[in-house]
């Protein structure tokens, strides 16, 4: 790698599909937003390597003035053959840009890699927490995947000591010694932050953003609107996402009959986000009743304009927003605590807060502001090395 200056060359390494639209959330939706803050960075060229199993073809795409995609296509169904054979097309993309970083995304399994490489001018961002995800994996294909996530995460992740962790809690779960790591919250899309015209909300109006499974939790928000609605409270919800397993969607139809609700949940499926921030100008609050999560970009998104988030007190939850100022928490799986808090806010959204609440998202989540911090972690590495 050449020595560090004055512009920064970066490879940045994660899965990110041939159609940027089609992005859904997680860690695909955290480089993007991070690749369109680069953008706005003169003093960093960036070039991101996306292996794309569903890429039949490579290709090179310029996403800006100072930003390009190499998109990989995989030469085998086994991603771990798929290492070996694609380390000469990952070898040649470094050769040809002369990088100061080397910044990997989605740490597990991509590590494997770079195993061979120099350590010293890696970065690696650390996301989800593998160990806590085998906890709600379901049927042997998906255990297997997460248990050799964990094995990468516990064994392989100690050996790269240039780390950029999502929160505090992700920070707190690893106990090894690291060299050099930074606190940098994931990035959310500009668009939430964009000014939302003035539009008459209807009252009590929630939104639930994401993926549809049982880690989701959404059971606990219809047994609390059931009841809500025995005292007389009313609230709507509207579920943007979709589901993964269809026995699952057939369960969650079978409790909104079954509680009666079907009048008050609209499912809109999976939506663009310029689609979604047309539910959200519907709506006052958001919900997360997750029984796990690491740091949610749904609700980094909630908050970035300006809506109260109400959500279960999980991995680094607590860290995005203040209980009772900008947002409320709640027990996992706590039924009681959510109808109190659903009580408590059923008269009208304190909309004084929501400039509060945007100040804080545009503190931690705006993406210019977390591509120029990301920009200084890598500095501080070069000048490490």
């Amino acid at each position: 790698m050449k020595e560090s200056s004055r512009k920064i060359k970066v490879i940045m390494v994660g899965g990110i599909p041939v159609d940027f639209q089609s992005v859904k959330g997680g860690v695909e939706a955290v480089i993007l937003n991070l690749l369109a803050g680069f953008s706005n960075i003169d003093d960093v060229e960036v070039t991101h390597v996306a292996f794309d199993k569903d890429c039949k073809q490579g290709r090179i795409v310029n996403f800006s003035k100072n930003v390009k995609v190499h998109f990989v296509p995989y030469q085998s169904r086994f991603p771990l053959l798929d290492y070996l054979i694609n380390q000469k097309i990952l070898r040649k993309i470094i050769r040809d840009a002369q990088p100061d970083i080397i910044h990997i995304q989605e740490s597990e399994p991509h590590l494997l890699r770079f195993l061979n490489y120099p350590k010293k001018n890696i970065v690696v961002t650390q996301h989800g927490i593998m160990e806590e995800e085998l906890k709600y994996a379901k049927g042997v294909k998906d255990k297997l995947k997460f248990l050799f996530k964990t094995f990468i995460e516990q064994f392989i992740f100690p050996r790269f000591k240039n780390v950029i962790f999502i929160s505090n809690y992700n920070q707190r779960l690893f106990h090894s010694k690291l060299s050099h790591f930074k606190i940098i919250y994931n990035p959310v899309n500009s668009i939430y932050f964009s000014e939302r015209p003035g539009i008459a909300r209807k009252q009590n109006s929630i939104i639930y953003v994401g993926v549809i499974n049982r880690r989701k939790n959404i059971k606990i928000i219809l047994e609390a609107f059931h009841q809500l609605n025995q005292v007389g409270i009313t609230y709507h919800l509207h579920v943007v996402g979709g589901y993964k397993e269809q026995a699952f969607e057939s369960e969650v139809l079978k409790w909104v009959s079954q509680y009666n609700l079907m009048q008050q949940i609209t499912f809109h499926g999976w939506l663009k986000p310029i689609e979604i921030l047309k539910v959200y100008d519907q709506c006052d609050f958001f919900v997360l009743p997750s029984r796990q999560e690491t740091l949610p970009m749904s609700i980094a998104e909630a908050m970035a304009l300006g809506k109260t988030v109400i959500a279960s007190d999980v991995g680094a939850v607590s860290e995005m927003f203040q209980h009772k100022v900008t947002g409320f928490l709640f027990k996992r799986d706590d039924l009681h605590e959510l109808v109190e808090v659903l009580k408590g806010r059923s008269v009208t959204a304190d909309l004084s807060r929501n400039e509060e609440i945007r100040n804080v998202a545009k503190e931690k989540f705006e993406p210019n502001e977390v591509a120029r911090q990301t920009v200084n972690f890598y500095r501080t590495v070069i000048d490490h090395t």
